[in-house]
């Protein structure tokens, strides 16, 4: 894609030098980007610039976004491409000492970037700072006024716990703008678990500090990608990928065969139930080949064969 395509529109921010850089992809996000603006120009911590990347968007989040009156919000418009494209895009805009990311439907504390930031300056050392995160469908469940607490988390530790676990909200990370030219960007191959290959990569080389405080609220809502059989699919497409980029890393080798095996045997029996045979045989096959070696699984594989080869001839 060109930066022609990528950039079709792009709104300057006014502020002088922010330090920090808050990333915000959207996407159809009406219901939901108001209120999330209107809750992060609450923050104690003000010095910082607005980075949305409308990524295509055909319903009125645009006309939303352009409600807001402050200086501080950049604007970028581009043709749909996927929340990497659009993130990137983005961080290469982005202009403070520190990047922080935010989804369009989702909520911080209002201290959040204070805390961040004052905890960079109290550890020089550390490229990569999250915090904890809480669950949320209706606004007034959250707590806004939680403590705060951290905790250091070494990198021997939360490396391999990534490879069998995203556990990090990617509303909560706030980077040094600094450690892309060490990892990388988002890698636009995959559709999913996009954000986990970053904070592994960024775990591998990196100390990363933990925020043991619930400082960011993921929204929960029928639309959430996660909810779809196509994210599902993404998900093993890219635990693929990883077990290729860590094949050499024998914890990491052990650790992603074991979510290849699980997730794919799951997605099998998904895609049998939609009557996707062909698709069905070859999760089957996967799950068999990392693992997964009964006599049920190899069953399937041959009767999934004869329906697809059936359907295939009718």
């Amino acid at each position: 894609m060109t930066d022609k395509e990528a950039s079709l529109s792009y709104q300057q921010s006014n502020v002088a030098k922010p330090r920090v850089s808050v990333v915000i992809p959207m996407y159809n996000a009406q219901t939901y980007v108001a209120m999330t603006l209107t809750n992060l120009f609450k923050q104690t911590f003000s010095n910082f610039e607005v980075i949305i990347v409308n990524d295509g968007s055909t319903d009125s989040s645009v006309d939303i976004v352009k409600q807001f009156d402050d200086q501080r919000i950049v604007l970028i418009e581009q043709k749909n491409s996927g929340v990497s494209v659009a993130r990137n895009t983005a961080i290469m805009q982005a202009r403070g000492e520190f990047v922080a990311f935010l989804d369009a439907d989702d909520l911080w504390h209002t201290e959040k970037l204070e805390v961040q930031v004052r905890q960079f300056e109290l550890h020089p050392e550390i490229d990569f700072c999250y915090t904890d995160r809480d669950l949320f469908e209706e606004i007034e469940c959250l707590n806004l006024t939680s403590g705060v607490n951290t905790d250091i988390i070494e990198l021997e530790q939360l490396f391999p716990a990534l490879l069998k676990h995203n556990h990090i909200h990617c509303s909560s990370v706030m980077v040094r703008r600094s450690i892309f030219a060490k990892i990388g960007l988002f890698d636009v191959m995959l559709d999913a678990s996009e954000d986990s290959d970053l904070w592994i990569r960024a775990a591998k080389s990196n100390t990363v500090l933990r925020v043991a405080s619930v400082l960011s609220f993921y929204r929960r809502h029928d639309t959430n990608t996660i909810n779809s059989i196509k994210f599902r699919r993404n998900r093993v497409f890219a635990e693929l990928l990883f077990y290729a980029r860590w094949l050499r890393n024998p914890a990491g080798r052990v650790i992603l065969a074991d979510n290849i095996k699980g997730n794919s045997h799951a997605l099998a029996y998904e895609e049998e139930s939609l009557q996707n045979h062909g698709q069905a045989m070859r999760y089957f096959c996967l799950a068999f080949f990392f693992g997964k070696r009964d006599l049920r699984t190899f069953i399937k594989i041959i009767l999934l064969w004869f329906k697809s080869k059936l359907t295939s001839s009718q």
